[in-house]
């Protein structure tokens, strides 16, 4: 919940929600140098599809709902790979908003997760793409064993790099990879 609350929170403007709504006034996008997401759900969790629905975290307007169909897939948002082509899913309405924006968290955005995340769940995948990978990235690290919780206290040397020196941080036996994302790079 976390990076995408914070992303949010950088980005202002409206939300609304079942209890009420709120303006978290304007965005802070240009106070903001760098900015770095660790496991977040910006595509929503598999976890969230079908009854699980149900829970207030999960619902289809700001919660982590990311659809229950993409082309002729139904209800096999994490299956890898996907038996039919997937052509973007419609999910919850708060992440499809934040994600089709296309204003920057910050000058720097850099997104890291892990395969073995044991929240999130299926290598990180929903419908076919990574759900923790912010489309703004400027660079993405993914590590191949860490837990949710393993991903953001064990890594404090890499998000030190990232955050303090811009830098992504060098391969090494527990990372998958680490690279700058085309098109999206720093100014």
């Amino acid at each position: 919940m976390g990076v995408t609350l914070g992303r949010k929170i950088i980005k202002g403007g409206a939300v609304n929600g079942n209890d009420g709504s709120c303006n978290l006034g304007t965005p802070l996008t240009t106070k903001v140098e760098v900015f770095l997401g660790l496991a977040g759900a910006n595509f929503g969790l598999c976890a969230c599809e079908g009854a699980g629905t149900l829970e207030p975290t999960c619902n289809k307007q700001n919660g982590f709902w990311p659809g229950d169909s993409c082309g002729l897939n139904t209800l096999t948002c994490g299956l890898a790979p996907l038996p039919f082509p997937c052509n973007g899913p419609t999910y919850s309405s708060f992440l499809m908003a934040m994600n089709t924006d296309n204003v920057r968290e910050a000058s720097v955005v850099y997104s890291a997760w892990s395969l073995a995340d044991d929240l999130i769940l299926y290598a990180d995948e929903v419908w076919g793409r990574p759900t923790s990978l912010i489309p703004t990235s400027s660079g993405k690290v993914v590590y191949k064993f860490y837990t949710h919780m393993q991903t953001k206290e064990d890594t404090a040397a890499d998000q030190y790099s990232m955050v303090a020196l811009q830098t992504l941080p060098t391969a090494s036996d527990t990372k998958l990879s680490a690279s700058i994302i085309a098109g999206n790079q720093h100014q």
